[in-house]
Parts: C-alpha cells; structure tokens; sequence
C-alpha cells in the first residue's frame, strides 16, 4: 500500500504514456526510406545503425550514442526503448540542466526532510525509469563527482535515495549520448575512463546530415507535410542539398518551418529561399 500512496504524478503519467507510445509504434508501417519508426533516411549508414540496434535492443547492456547537435540522438535512443520491449517508461534526462546542488536529489531521489528544501518525498529519474529505459542526454556535462555515483551504480544495480541507507535496484537500462567526443575527454581528464568502459558496451556513432544529402529531399517533403500545403522544386531541394548544416536535421526542419510561414508562394524555389534569406 505504501508504494502506491508514494506514486508520483511523473509515474502516474509515464503509467498512461507508456503502453499507449508502444501501442502507437506497433500499429506503425514504414517503408524503406523509414527504416524504424521516425527515422526518414535512404542512407546506408542509418539502415545499418537501425540494424545493429535491432540485434542490441532486447539486451541489458548500456549503450553510448554519439552524434552532433541535432542529428537525433534522442530519437535513435527512442527506437532503442521500442525495440527493447520493455514495458517501463522511457526517462529523458538532459544532463546538461541538473543543477550540481541538487543532481543526487533528481537523479536517486530524496526523503523527506533529508534536507532542508525536502519538505517531501520525491522520486529520482532511476525509480523512474524502472524496467523502462533512462536516457542521459549531454552525459559529458555531467561534473566527475556525479559521474563515479553513476559509475557505482552501473556497478552494482543499485543505489539510494538521499536521507536513506536503504538500496534499491535498478531494473532500467542507461542509453547516454554526447554530441563531445568522450574519447577525447578521458585524455583530457574531463570524463571518467572507468565509467566510459562501463556504459560504451555498444556504441552508436549518428553521421551529420551533410554527410547524408540524399536524405534531404526525403526530410523536406516530410516536414512540408506537417507545415502546409508547399512544395520545394528540384533547384530548392539541389540548394538545400548543397548546403551546409551545422545545425544537422533540427536545422532543416526549422528553415523548411521558417519558409512555409514566410512564404507567398506554392513553389518554393531555390530563388525564392535565397530571397527569404534561409540558407
């Protein structure tokens, strides 16, 4: 009885929104520029990565996901959670917003009164994500102190809530992503050698989108059909192919939002994006 009196509003949600994200994928048909459900791409590369998370998803192992601003690292990490089967929620953590004061209070939890902002019992984002998927996202922003508790309970399948002594197990899986090179930030002392060899079982490297331009047509007319009734002509989709994308895939999305707001037009040409100053 205690554990229900103690659900929190966040489980509570994640109780309704789980079944019904599972239930909303499995009655999802995709074709083969959709290798998994919300991923658009032609690209050899992405076809692969969806393969290998097919073969990864069901296991238990922590898996790292590397790629730029903007190249859907949350998304890949989503298809991980669907493809795992796990009935639990799957948690997004922004590593990069945890304010260091109060990290072991979001991620473990805390009691009440364990101190003196704890005016309740609250849930961490561990008790959260049980038999479901915890997705650390910018993991490198995470201060070295919190990232040997992470280690730790990487190690033991357990950990604590602040003000108790008493573990709990933790029954999810960590998926973490960095647009950093994590490599490089164990040489420099900035990242915990010991927690990479603990979370890097497998690793999922996202290619940017100018590496992949063919799937630019694909991603326009996909988020046209979200934004209006506009098409992009043959020299729009060629200057879009050709450009450079620092920002990756949110970067096009916002142009192709900022154009069909903009524009008077239909058609979209490449002159017409080049008047509108989008690219």
């Amino acid at each position: 009885m205690d554990s229900l009196k103690r659900k929190t509003p966040n489980e509570r949600l994640g109780d309704v929104l789980s079944p019904l994200f599972h239930c909303a994928m499995k009655q999802h048909t995709y074709e083969s520029h959709e290798p998994a459900p919300g991923i658009i791409s032609l690209d050899a590369q992405i076809h692969q990565l969806i393969g290998k998370i097919k073969k990864i998803a069901k296991g238990e192992h922590s898996v790292v996901i590397q790629g730029a601003n903007g190249t859907g690292k949350k998304l890949f990490a989503q298809t991980i959670h669907y493809y795992s089967g796990r009935e639990g929620p799957f948690v997004d953590v922004d590593c990069s917003k945890i304010p260091e004061s109060l990290s072991d209070s979001l991620l473990f939890g805390h009691e009440e009164k364990s101190f003196v902002e704890a005016a309740k019992w609250q849930i961490g984002f561990f008790s959260q994500a049980a038999n479901g998927t915890l997705f650390l996202d910018e993991i490198a922003e995470l201060p070295l102190v919190q990232q040997t508790k992470l280690l730790r309970v990487l190690e033991s399948k357990r950990f604590s809530q602040v003000g108790s002594h008493e573990t709990i197990p933790f029954t999810g899986r960590i998926v973490a992503a960095s647009q950093e090179d994590l490599n490089e930030m164990v040489q420099a002392k900035a990242f915990h050698e010991h927690l990479l060899n603990q979370l890097n079982t497998f690793e999922l490297k996202i290619p940017s989108l100018s590496e992949r331009p063919e799937d630019i047509p694909l991603l326009v007319n996909h988020f046209t059909m979200k934004m209006g009734d506009i098409t992009f002509s043959q020299d729009a989709l060629d200057l879009l192919k050709n450009a450079d994308w620092p920002g990756n895939v949110r970067q096009l999305k916002n142009i192709i939002k900022r154009i069909s707001i903009l524009t008077e037009s239909s058609v979209i040409t490449a002159e017409e994006i080049q008047r509108l100053e989008a690219v």
